[in-house]
């Protein structure tokens, strides 16, 4: 059977760390939502802006990162 968790998540102790990976293409709120979510759980967070080079996207993995880089500072999530 699956686990279901409650939303909103119930606070544990944060500890360790924690990796979100995705293209970003382009970043959003639900992607913001997450990592807030993740740093109730964990004391470092590291964003990782995938490339697939079978995909065309529309703006360079580099641009990508910096637009997710602007949004974190945006929504309060500058250590992400």
């Amino acid at each position: 059977f699956p686990l279901c968790i409650p939303y909103p998540y119930p606070r544990v102790s944060r500890s360790g760390a924690g990796v979100y990976a995705g293209s970003f293409n382009p970043v959003h709120d639900g992607h913001i939502a997450i990592l807030r979510a993740m740093r109730n759980r964990f004391d470092t967070i590291y964003a990782v802006v995938g490339y697939n080079p079978g995909k065309k996207y529309p703006v360079s993995p580099e641009q990508r990162a910096k637009l997710l880089k602007k949004m974190l500072l945006k929504n309060g999530l500058p250590q992400v």
